[in-house]
C-alpha cells in the first residue's frame, strides 16, 4: 500500500501544524521524503498507529532520519516517553546507539533511568541469547566436520 498524500489521515493537525512551520515543506513539496517526515514525527507524537502503516508500507526505514531533526523515530519514541512506541519499534531491530546529532545522545541513554530501560535491557539479552546460540551451533558443527 503506498504512502498517499492526499490520504486525509495525512492531515491531521498536529503534523500539518510542524510542517508549516518549516519553509517549502508542503506535504506536495516533500514527494517521496514524505513517509520519512511523516515517521519522525508519528514518533515524536507516539502515533504508533502510523509508525506500523509507514513501517509496513516499506516506504521508510525504521533507522531514517529526516535534514529537520537530528534523530531517528526510536530516539524520538524514547526522549517523549512513549513507551509503547519504544517496545514497537525495538522489534523492528532498529539501531539502538544511532546517536541524535542535535543531542549528541543514543536512543538507549535516551532511555537510561525511565522505566522501559527494561526493554533495552530484554532486547539486548534477546540479541546475546542468539549471537551465544548461532556461536554454539558453528562451533558444534566446526567439531562434528573435523571428525
Amino acid at each position: 500500500m503506498a504512502f498517499d498524500p492526499k490520504d486525509p489521515w495525512f492531515y491531521n493537525r498536529k503534523y500539518l501544524e510542524t510542517l508549516s512551520s518549516w519553509p517549502g515543506r508542503t506535504p506536495e513539496e516533500l514527494g517521496a521524503e514524505l513517509p520519512k517526515y511523516v515517521l519522525i514525527l508519528a514518533a515524536m507524537c507516539g502515533d504508533s498507529f502510523q509508525i506500523q502503516r509507514i513501517l509496513c508500507s516499506e516506504q521508510a526505514k525504521i533507522d531514517d532520519r529526516v535534514p529537520e531533526y537530528a534523530g531517528t523515530a526510536l530516539w524520538y519514541a524514547c526522549h517523549k516517553g512513549h513507551y509503547d512506541l519504544v517496545d514497537y519499534l525495538l522489534d523492528g531491530s532498529p539501531d539502538m546507539y544511532a546517536v541524535n546529532t542535535e543531542y549528541g545522545t543514543t536512543p538507549y541513554q535516551e532511555a537510561e533511568g525511565k522505566t522501559y530501560q527494561k526493554l533495552f535491557d530484554k532486547k539486548l539479552a534477546a540479541i546475546a541469547k542468539a549471537n551465544a546460540r548461532a556461536t554454539a551451533r558453528a562451533k558444534a558443527k566446526a567439531e562434528s566436520d573435523a571428525k
